[in-house]
């Protein structure tokens, strides 16, 4: 991880607000995706179980970076 193109765990002082830890997308200009609690376990971007912002791009590279996407990963959440 620690040649990931992104620092890949921030401490609560470096909380991002309302955007991407990884790119800085905002919040509202990208749909909400869920994955399985496991995988998202191994690329959460914070030491907080559950928590942490990533957009669906990001979150694909993550888990590219660790070999375990899936084309048919994602799934819209409901509203």
């Amino acid at each position: 991880m620690n040649n990931y193109k992104h620092k890949w765990k921030y401490k609560d002082s470096e909380r991002p607000h309302g955007y991407c830890y990884d790119c800085r997308i905002p919040y509202g200009e990208f749909e909400d995706m869920i994955i399985p609690n496991e995988l998202w376990s191994l690329i959460n971007p914070t030491y907080h179980i559950g928590a942490g912002l990533l957009c669906p791009t990001c979150i694909a590279n993550r888990l590219d970076y660790i070999n375990k996407y899936e084309n048919d990963l994602f799934k819209l959440k409901n509203n």
